[in-house]
């Protein structure tokens, strides 16, 4: 990774790195991915890093902040709606080519996670992957192939494959790390959990007002979950846990806020308590 490091006295001044963000999928899609490079680019921004994020376009939808450079789309689902990059176009071609980088960092494998490879390919730049999702968990959304052993196999081939061309891997949990290391991933790999921004948890504007709203108590014990109601969740064994659990802790409640498709922010979380 190429950085600019001066000496002033004892002490080592680091200098701004220029970092290429590349990922599929981004606001104002709602997901862990999205939240996730969110977080990460404040952060680098933060540190005094030059930061520009590459994603495919959304129709109608316009960024507002800085950086960010949208790539022509297609259309790939309707519900819920996803937008695959088109590659090779003008446009993301001299994005690319007038824009300097010391490093890139990919955090999906698909078309913008490839454009990411062949940047820094080209630029000869270190590449850092970011593996967010086990792909062979999410074979089910092709319907009636996607249990089928052939495709069960392309995505343990696909995932090794693409999770291979990065030159240093990042997970956010050792359950990942053991699945690349069971998928013959010979690239280093290293855990670093995603981050939580607390300032979020300690400016509420009604604190209470959750519980209030569910008829809870202020000492009750909750168990959230947050997220899409969808097979990989495992929403069914989070369910039989609780219901072990709640014979040891009786006054406790598991309360699942379910996302509605593509919501732009927590008004579009509909809890549900049990």
């Amino acid at each position: 990774m190429a950085e600019n490091v001066t000496e002033v006295g004892k002490k080592l001044h680091m200098g701004s790195l220029r970092i290429g963000l590349f990922t599929d999928t981004y606001a104002p899609q709602v997901n862990g991915v999205s939240i996730s490079l969110q977080l990460v680019s404040e952060g680098l921004q933060g540190r005094g890093h030059q930061v520009t994020i590459f994603a495919p376009k959304i129709p109608g939808y316009k960024d507002d902040q800085p950086g960010v450079v949208r790539l022509p789309s297609l259309k790939y689902l309707n519900d819920p709606p996803i937008y695959v990059a088109v590659l090779g176009t003008p446009r993301s071609t001299w994005s690319l080519t007038r824009k300097h980088f010391d490093v890139l960092h990919a955090h999906s494998p698909l078309t913008v996670g490839l454009l990411a490879y062949f940047t820094a390919s080209t630029k000869n730049l270190p590449l850092i992957y970011t593996y967010h999702t086990s792909i062979t968990d999410y074979t089910h959304y092709l319907k009636i192939i996607g249990g089928t052993g052939v495709i069960r196999h392309a995505a343990r081939w696909f995932s090794t494959t693409s999770t291979n061309l990065g030159d240093q891997i990042v997970v956010p949990s050792p359950k990942f790390h053991r699945l690349l290391l069971e998928q013959k991933v010979t690239k280093p790999i290293i855990t670093i959990p995603n981050g939580i921004d607390l300032s979020n948890f300690k400016a509420v504007k009604n604190p209470g007002s959750f519980r209030n709203r569910l008829g809870l108590s202020a000492d009750a014990p909750i168990l959230l979950s947050v997220g899409r109601v969808d097979p990989e969740k495992r929403l069914d064994f989070l369910i039989d846990a609780f219901v072990r659990m709640s014979e040891r802790v009786p006054d406790a409640h598991l309360v699942l806020l379910v996302m509605v498709a593509h919501a732009k922010n927590l008004k579009n979380m509909q809890p549900q308590r049990m």
